[in-house]
């Protein structure tokens, strides 16, 4: 559910009153999402096991928190420890959400969602966007994957898991702390509690602090992409992946004035900041689908 210019509705995050319709709905979502996840945790609801170890990395909230680079993290540490991961993710946004298929960093990501592209061209590891979980992860395990880290599957319980990971937007948190469309939270706050770990994304900024509990994460501005090949480039989002994209040292544009296009669903502006001043950023709905900056 979004709101103007695609952004979350006012009132999950900047307070304000929130529609009596929203509310009512609210009450609808607590009580069905209530009632599914009791039918898991009582077994009247099996769960299906993908035949290796699952690691879900997930949040609570709608929208973005973080999720993609943890998840990049993680494959990387369990490749460098031996593993051979592999990645199954639903691929929101994409044209065929119906249809399963295999990810590479060659695949569009109008047809393979912009995060598992971004995942598979990163670490090199097996990706599989399918709506079922389930078989996306034993799709992987029959490909040699001994694990497999599910990215954004947190409330899909009938997929087994054997570690769960919380991420949590260290600026935005739980927004009002209601449950959808009334706020952003897509299960209560006390579900977090459940999850082995609760990683806090601080991005780049040094005044958030991680609460009892919580693990932080930093994000590190490291290369930019411009289209066209380098800073002085005329500022355009093309329709293709993201290798037809340059990437160039984030030092390059150091003190330089750019403008500056986030699709993602929580962009952090904030990030680009250390090196350079993005004016004025703009937000689009995906990196398929971005057509300005």
């Amino acid at each position: 559910m979004s709101g103007r210019s695609g952004q979350p509705p006012r009132h999950w995050y900047e307070g304000g009153r929130v529609p009596l319709h929203a509310q009512a709905l609210s009450g609808l979502y607590a009580v069905a999402s209530g009632l599914r996840r009791g039918l898991y945790q009582r077994r009247l609801l099996r769960a299906r096991k993908a035949g290796r170890p699952v690691v879900v990395v997930g949040n609570l909230v709608a929208g973005g928190s973080g999720k993609t680079p943890l998840t990049i993290a993680l494959v990387e540490r369990l490749r460098a420890a031996g593993w051979t991961p592999g990645v199954a993710s639903r691929g929101y946004g994409r044209a065929d959400a119906s249809t399963p298929r295999w990810v590479d960093a060659g695949t569009d990501p109008a047809l393979g969602g912009d995060e598992p592209v971004l995942i598979a061209a990163r670490t090199g590891a097996r990706v599989r966007v399918d709506r079922d979980r389930v078989a996306a992860a034993r799709a992987l395990v029959a490909e040699g994957c001994d694990v497999v880290v599910c990215d954004d599957g947190l409330q899909h319980y009938r997929l087994a898991r054997d570690l769960e990971i919380e991420v949590i937007d260290g600026r935005r948190r739980y927004g009002n702390g209601r449950l959808l469309p009334a706020g952003p939270l897509r299960e209560p706050p006390a579900r977090a509690s459940a999850c082995d770990f609760r990683v806090l994304n601080v991005g780049t900024d040094a005044e958030l602090a991680a609460d009892f509990g919580e693990w932080p994460m930093w994000l590190e501005p490291g290369r930019a992409g411009a289209a066209g090949g380098g800073p002085t480039a005329p500022s355009r989002c093309p329709r293709s992946p993201a290798s037809a994209c340059t990437p160039w040292p984030a030092s390059a544009i150091r003190s330089a004035s750019s403008p500056c296009c986030a699709g993602r669903g929580s962009p952090w502006f904030r990030t680009p900041s250390a090196t350079t001043t993005a004016t004025p950023p703009r937000t689009c709905a995906s990196a398929a689908t971005c057509r300005c900056c």
